[in-house]
């Protein structure tokens, strides 16, 4: 029987006491049951970390350092049995009713059924099971709120991770493919163009259908509430009642989606960067995403909404636009501090204490990186990874082993 992740992952209040495992340390982990742990995991307040850093899987590291309950959970061995059972058992219907934050939930869930921990130690029937669900799933993500509540990122990163790890001549094609080799170790999409799109991501959903046994190739479900059922051996069976077959043209709706670029500093110089050119975050992942900002984090305020499109360091740097679309990644030692368009004017450690120095002074947190600006006496403004833009005090944000903040000023 289907169940809801909000009953299941005790995010009602009502249903707080139920969950006596959430926040355990790792000697009560030890003891705890693991149904229990899986439990445990996806009731967790950090989940939401994972959209605050440069990838999925980055992210999902970052909540593991957090959560040590996934730990001792991916420690077990009966971890993968649970999980994929656990996954089949979720109603995204119901979920996405009565989860307030369903997105952030099962995107973080299919991560962790990703991790080699899970797709490398599950049985042959269980991988079964588990495409037959990752199918099933991603079709009625594309059926619920018009498309427009659940991304499918994580459905394909999910697929693909199993279907390599299963399958020598999958691992062997994707080994082959920059584009998805760069998905499948990150579960993110750079410098991919559509009207070149790699022929192996765009048969995810395919290459699942094939992965399973003869009898099951035939009977599929459709993506219309996820009770009606079709006959056919075609991924079409999944897709096509509502437009979503994957194709190079659409192909962006899996993943993010950019192509390479360069800006420039203000002395000219150039900075390889990242130009968006996919399908943004969902209604409801935006707005969920907000909502997981503001709970976790309750003395900052969101300026700007949740979105792929750019990140902290292009926001500090190179554009302080919510209409900005570039995505950088930077080096310690990076162009605009290299080439003189600007020089430390101070540092000091990780503190909340800002010294004096004017407002839009670019501020960069060694040891984390990450980057903001200076706008007030007390507070930063910065973009969070895929999260939204924050004014927040110094130390308040997501990253851990800051030792200590630069402040830059231009020349």
């Amino acid at each position: 029987m289907k169940r809801s992740a909000g009953v299941a992952f005790c995010l009602a209040v009502a249903a707080a006491s139920w969950c006596g495992v959430v926040g355990a340390t790792s000697a009560t982990a030890k003891s705890t049951s693991t149904d229990d742990l899986v439990e445990s995991v996806l009731a967790s307040d950090e989940l939401g970390l994972y959209l605050a850093y440069d990838s999925p899987q980055k992210g999902f590291e970052a909540v593991r350092d957090a959560v040590p309950e996934v730990d001792a959970l991916l420690s077990r061995r009966d971890a993968s049995s649970a999980l994929v059972e656990h996954y089949q058992e979720l109603d995204l219907v119901e979920t996405s009713k009565s989860d307030p934050f369903s997105t952030i939930r099962v995107a973080f869930f299919e991560l962790l059924l990703a991790q080699p921990e899970v797709v490398e130690s599950v049985s042959d029937a269980e991988r079964v099971a588990l495409h037959e669900e990752v199918l099933d799933s991603w079709a009625l993500k594309l059926s619920i709120d018009g498309a427009d509540h659940y991304g499918t990122t994580t459905s394909a990163f999910l697929g693909l991770r199993s279907l390599a790890a299963a399958d020598d001549a999958v691992a062997l094609d994707v080994s082959q493919d920059s584009v998805a080799s760069e998905f499948l170790e990150e579960g993110i999409l750079e410098s991919f163009d559509t009207r070149d799109s790699s022929e192996l991501l765009t048969s995810i959903p395919e290459r699942l259908v094939e992965s399973l046994p003869e009898r099951m190739k035939r009977t599929v479900r459709l993506p219309s509430g996820g009770e009606g059922l079709a006959r056919s051996a075609g991924r079409e069976a999944y897709f096509g009642a509502s437009g979503g077959v994957l194709t190079a043209g659409n192909v962006a709706a899996l993943a993010k989606s950019y192509g390479s670029t360069k800006v420039y500093t203000p002395r000219g110089a150039a900075v390889p960067a990242l130009r968006w050119s996919g399908q943004d975050f969902t209604a409801a992942e935006k707005s969920q995403a907000n909502s997981w900002v503001k709970r976790a984090y309750p003395s900052v305020e969101v300026i700007g909404s949740a979105t792929m499109k750019y990140n902290c360091h292009s926001y500090a740097w190179h554009k302080q636009s919510t209409a900005n679309d570039v995505w950088i990644n930077l080096p310690i030692v990076h162009p605009y501090i290299s080439d003189g368009s600007y020089v430390r004017t101070a540092y000091t450690k990780y503190i909340n204490t800002i010294p004096n120095v004017p407002n839009g002074v670019r501020v960069y947190y060694y040891g984390g990186d990450h980057s903001a600006v200076k706008t007030s006496s007390t507070h930063f403004l910065s973009k969070w990874g895929q999260l939204g833009l924050i004014k927040h005090r110094p130390t308040a944000t997501p990253y851990t082993g800051v030792t200590q903040l630069n402040y830059f000023r231009r020349a």
